[in-house]
């Protein structure tokens, strides 16, 4: 009570101080919120300046596509807020000896949410610092190595949120020697650059920048003294200052503040209806706008947080974000109509073998006619038929003396190829 009576004097006094003896209480009210308006508007203001602050740097010491200049930028805005959605796209760096990648990652480390190169990668790195940090990799040439698979495996976990390993970590109790599981939460921004490509795993879990050999002069003569570049420590302080901001900007929730945007989508596309975000204008068109582009699947995962970021910063930029997502989107799919292994193998299956009567095909016979075709060097009996169970094609499997023998399911073989093939057009 005493301490409450105390507050009480003290902010009369400082009232009193401010605006005078005779102080009217509903000024002094509106001139709080006066004041309280200007430092949002100040404070919005500033936020929405970064997205062409950040696109200026990248531009004066980059020469790349208007696609990646505009992907990148937002990815290093999303590295202040990626924690408000359950995915969070990996980017992925590809492009010929001296074509920029390593001062690409430079630049994104200079200006993205604690940003930290690595050079020597190993398990115990990524456990302990990829939670701390925005993690960049440069020349991460033995991606697809053997003795990568277990890096790979985590790479993979974290884009999306709740991937945890844990290990088992020495510790004394009594002072003996004991074990303890030690736990760690990989989902965090993480962005990679090398020469040879990415494993097909990891790439599909990533956006991908191609860069060219620049022929501009003024930029190839640029040297890489970001840590000395006024606007690039105004960009930094700016995200710093406003990423509170940014994260209720991007994540509005439901009234209550308790239902996150992923929620909120979920709930949209599930009911058909746009009846919950009637409170939430800003949501209310975006998601209309998300859904008539046709993404989904892992493509909708990795683009939703950057759709959520470009809006913070105007209908036109979020316009073009859609552009891009349904422009790779559509060439995702196409590339898979021609290259993924499950594609080539229906269609040799539907071209050879379904004017025939239904009968059993010895796998070794197909083993021959598919490797021919197919351009095949490498393809065993054992690795055929797991193709064809994953593909759930086989009505029935026997085995005489001759070896295995299947039967195929051909209405089912056309049934996944008109798929695929609604899927590319």
């Amino acid at each position: 009570m005493i301490d409450s009576q105390k507050g009480a004097y003290e902010l009369e006094d400082f009232l009193k101080s401010r605006f005078g003896e005779n102080y009217d209480l509903t000024a002094v009210a509106q001139d709080i919120q006066r004041a309280k308006a200007e430092y949002e508007e100040a404070e919005n203001n500033e936020l929405v300046s970064i997205y062409p602050r950040i696109k200026a740097v990248l531009k004066k010491y980059m020469d790349m596509s208007e696609y990646a200049y505009h992907i990148v930028t937002l990815w290093i805005i999303g590295t202040y807020c990626y924690e408000k959605f359950s995915t969070f796209p990996l980017i992925f760096i590809n492009a010929v000896r001296g074509s920029g990648k390593t001062r690409l990652l430079k630049l994104i480390e200079s200006m993205a949410w604690n940003g930290k190169i690595q050079a020597n990668l190993s398990e115990s790195v990524i456990f302990r610092s990829k939670k701390k940090h925005t993690m960049l990799i440069d020349e991460f040439e033995q991606v697809g190595s053997k003795e990568s698979n277990t890096i790979r495996e985590l790479i993979n976990a974290s884009y999306k949120r709740g991937a945890r390993v844990e290990r088992m970590k020495e510790v004394k109790i009594d002072g003996k020697k004991d074990y303890e599981v030690e736990g760690f939460d990989l989902y965090s921004p993480l962005a990679m650059a090398n020469i040879w490509g990415m494993d097909d795993t990891v790439k599909d879990r990533c956006i991908v920048i191609q860069l060219d050999k620049s022929s501009n002069p003024i930029i190839s003569k640029l040297m890489e003294d970001f840590q000395n570049d006024v606007e690039i420590s105004s960009i930094k302080c700016s995200l710093l200052k406003t990423f509170k901001r940014l994260s209720k900007s991007v994540d509005n929730g439901d009234d209550d503040g308790k239902k996150g945007v992923v929620c909120l989508w979920n709930n949209y596309i599930y009911t058909n209806t746009l009846t919950t975000l009637y409170t939430i204008p800003t949501l209310s068109t975006l998601f209309p706008k998300i859904k008539e582009a046709g993404v989904y699947g892992r493509d909708l995962e990795l683009f939703f947080p950057l759709f959520m970021i470009s809006n913070v910063f105007g209908e036109e930029l979020l316009n073009q974000t859609i552009e891009y997502a349904k422009q790779k989107f559509s060439e995702k799919n196409l590339e898979e109509y021609t290259e993924n292994p499950d594609i080539i193998l229906l269609d040799f299956l539907w071209k050879n073998h379904s004017d025939q009567p239904l009968q059993h095909i010895y796998l070794s016979d197909l083993k021959v006619q598919y490797q021919l075709i197919a351009n095949l060097k490498e393809l065993d009996n054992r690795t055929l038929s797991k193709s064809l169970e994953r593909l759930n094609i086989v009505l029935e499997k026997k085995r005489d003396n001759k070896g295995v023998k299947v039967m195929i399911d051909m209405a089912k073989v056309k049934s996944k190829l008109t798929r695929y093939e609604e899927k590319k057009e």
